[in-house]
């Protein structure tokens, strides 16, 4: 089964919002649940693009991974490799929606 069917069936959103570690579980976002459930069906289109960091506000304020030991370190090994210049992808939708 490929990931369309894995998230058709339900069992990827099932993992994806499956508290693994306590502390690394940011608070439910529906609206991104609905965007991805969307654009997995094809009803939303799905751009990739250079977005600033600063531009992006988390849905979850309160969420701190980077007070998180496996969070901090996941943080920095992403920084590192941003300096190098393999950007990592972040999914981020408008304000409003």
């Amino acid at each position: 089964m490929g990931v369309e069917g894995e998230f058709r069936s339900g069992r990827a959103r099932d993992f994806v919002h499956a508290k693994v570690l306590p502390g690394l579980t940011p608070k439910f976002d529906p609206t991104l649940d609905g965007l991805m459930d969307s654009a997995i069906k094809g009803a939303v289109p799905v751009y990739f693009a250079a977005v600033p960091l600063a531009l992006c506000l988390p849905f979850d304020v309160e969420y701190r991974a980077d007070l998180h030991q496996v969070g901090a370190a996941a943080i920095d090994r992403a920084f590192q490799q941003a300096c190098a210049g393999n950007f990592k992808r972040m999914l981020v939708y408008p304000r409003g929606i």
